[in-house]
């Protein structure tokens, strides 16, 4: 980022801060937690705008590939791995443990 683009950036997180003050009724002590809510909502706007930008070049942006970019860790069971374990160690739990019997040498 260059510093006329940083600079630009800053002044529209102080320009969205100060919204967001007004809207709240012009609270003394609360800059920094303006500040910092301006500057996920500008986050958030440039990301949509990317996103945006995306879906009109086929949903690709510069290099990527169209591959399904979710976490590793996501579930993709209606049931959370936790539950399936619990179940599975208790239907194994319910089985009757095998008895000797006077017929197979006991």
């Amino acid at each position: 980022m260059t510093q006329n683009e940083e600079n630009g950036r800053e002044q529209e997180i102080r320009e969205i801060a100060y919204q967001l003050w007004e809207q709240e009724g012009r609270p003394e002590g609360r800059d920094i937690e303006h500040y910092m809510a301006a500057a996920r909502e500008l986050e958030a706007r440039s990301a949509t705008a990317t996103q945006d930008e995306n879906a009109g070049r086929g949903g690709q942006g510069q290099g990527e590939d169209p591959v399904d970019r979710r976490a590793p860790d996501v579930e993709t069971s209606s049931k959370p791995r936790a539950a399936r374990a619990a179940k599975s160690k208790a239907s194994t739990a319910k089985k009757a443990p095998a008895t000797r019997t006077k017929k197979n040498g006991g």
